[in-house]
């Protein structure tokens, strides 16, 4: 007996045991969110490759320093004859070279100093860029974490429907019994309180999908359980004012900002090149053994290119570059006014989640004392099970209805903050709300 407890106890604490869900505010939430989300690490990366490459940009200002070394076999050696002299060898068959040469560059039409603003705009758009995926991640999970709090809470209120009607139920059966009740009641009992029963499974069923999508934005293996609640603000400022952020801030509309100054500095490129390139340059023979009479031990001086004709190519190849400067031009025209609506269009979203919670609010009241008389009216007889019934699912649907409202402004003013390119300000809202829904 005493190694069959043995056994037992040893089998309990061996075994495996579900792993508690994590409580997680929504500030630690979006902690993991950066660290885990890999959109989010590809843009970073991308950030780091754009300031290696302005880095690099930098270099074309210092000259250029090379090393070379080669072997030469020619067909026979080289000699010049002077008269009276002989013959003098000046070069054999076989020989070798080796040297340092510098480039340093005094002009080229602008190209070096196109090709550096180019680097820092390529730099500016991968950071609006890395800016804009986070503005998407804080929405993405306000979406997401405050649905599993909406999932948790309408199945709460599924399961209070569902406890009233099975009380009503037992009710409607004892009246029934006494002979005060119709039999077409009870039947009328019975049905809504199956009915609740399917809508209570109904949001287990659709809590259980929302935590799964949590957990997946949040790459966690184990449920985490939303600790920051519902929350709605009253005042949170003009739409002008929004209107305005959006457009010096939306990332997306800086993106444009930054592409259109990498193609003007594109066309200032294209057309340096049809400037002379003045250049510095020296050589240095590091291996002189095999140098002939001719050959100098070391060289400087300057340099002047200046392409005459290349088929029509770099006229060819402005133009694209204007082209390409106006087309970004245009975007982000169309960007800004895209911008606007889209601000104005996420605040009225906010706007009307408000007015459906506040007016929700009264109705609330309302369906709660109705509810109350019509039990007491049932109880006494001068009320029915469908008045009762009716009572009780116009109160579930106002409790349903003003979480909604609540949720829907949560996300709307995520997504406002997001287009108003300010997302990062959504905790900020967050803690400083005027009411918080707990139930």
């Amino acid at each position: 007996m005493n190694r069959l407890l043995a056994a037992t106890i040893l089998l309990v604490i061996l075994s495996p045991h579900p792993a508690a869900a994590a409580e997680v505010s929504f500030e630690l939430a979006l902690k993991q969110l950066y660290t885990a989300n890999e959109s989010l690490q590809a843009a970073r990366m991308e950030e780091s490759q754009r300031e290696s490459e302005r880095s690099a940009a930098r270099g074309l200002y210092f000259p250029r320093i090379d090393a070379s070394a080669r072997f030469t076999r020619i067909d026979e050696p080289i000699t010049i004859t002077i008269p009276q002299i002989g013959t003098i060898p000046v070069q054999d068959d076989q020989f070798w070279r080796a040297n340092v040469s510098f480039k340093w560059p005094l002009f080229t039409g602008g190209r070096i100093q196109a090709a550096n603003r180019a680097a820092e705009a390529y730099l500016e758009e991968s950071q609006e860029k890395r800016r804009r995926t986070e503005s998407g991640l804080i929405s993405e999970l306000a979406r997401r974490y405050y649905g599993v709090r909406l999932a948790q809470q309408v199945t709460e209120v599924r399961r209070e429907v569902l406890s009233g009607m099975e009380h009503h139920l037992s009710d409607a059966r004892k009246m029934e019994e006494q002979g005060v009740l119709a039999r077409s009641e009870r039947l009328h009992a019975e049905v809504t309180q199956a009915e609740a029963d399917r809508e209570y499974k109904r949001a287990v069923r659709n809590a259980a999908l929302s935590q799964t999508a949590l957990n997946d934005v949040l790459s966690s293996r184990e449920d985490v359980t939303p600790t920051s609640p519902l929350f709605l603000i009253r005042d949170i400022g003009p739409m002008e004012a929004f209107r305005e952020q959006g457009l010096t801030g939306n990332p997306a509309l800086k993106q444009l900002t930054a592409q259109r100054e990498v193609a003007h500095q594109g066309y200032k490129k294209e057309l340096g090149a049809f400037a002379p390139e003045v250049f510095l340059f020296g050589v240095n023979e590091i291996y002189r053994k095999d140098l002939t009479l001719l050959d100098p031990r070391w060289a400087v001086g300057v340099g002047v290119t200046l392409n005459l004709f290349e088929g029509f190519a770099g006229q060819h190849r402005v133009a694209a570059a204007r082209k390409q400067e106006k087309r970004l031009e245009h975007l982000q025209q169309a960007g800004r006014l895209s911008v606007a609506t889209l601000v104005e269009s996420r605040y009225q979203e906010v706007m009307k989640a408000l007015e459906q919670y506040e007016a929700l609010e009264t109705s609330g009241k309302f369906a709660e004392e109705y509810l109350r008389i019509r039990k007491s009216a049932f109880a006494e007889g001068y009320a029915t099970s469908l008045d009762v019934v009716d009572a009780e699912l116009a109160l579930s649907k106002v409790k349903t209805e003003r979480l909604v409202a609540v949720y829907e402004f949560d996300v709307a003013l995520a997504e406002l903050l997001e287009a108003s390119g300010h997302s990062e300000r959504f905790e900020e809202y967050r803690t400083r709300s005027d009411v918080e829904v707990q139930q």
